[in-house]
């Protein structure tokens, strides 16, 4: 993996971070929204729709991404893999562990 691409994926952590950090609030403005009851059609809410289909998503990929991103660079520090699967797979175990 070139540097550039090392630099891409630092770059890419940092973004993820501010995501994550800035959206920190969201599930619980989700769930303030909907005290006990639902609406008749709980799986389309216009009312919310860059909440719930956008920003929520963009939260939780973010998290993911900040989770997986650590491994991937402790991996690649190490020169343990070649490909992206492999690398993806180890890069979980990695931060799963540590």
């Amino acid at each position: 993996m070139s540097a550039q691409e090392v630099a891409v994926l630092g770059l890419l952590l940092v973004v993820s971070c501010a995501i994550v950090f800035s959206g920190r609030g969201v599930v619980a403005k989700i769930t303030s929204l909907y005290a006990w009851e639902l609406p008749a059609h709980p799986y389309l809410n216009l009312a919310h729709a860059g909440l719930l289909y956008v920003v929520m998503p963009l939260v939780v990929l973010s998290s993911l991404v900040v989770f997986l991103l650590p491994g991937i660079f402790l991996m690649l520090a190490l020169g343990k893999t070649a490909r992206w699967p492999e690398l993806l797979v180890w890069a979980f175990g990695t931060s799963l562990i540590t």
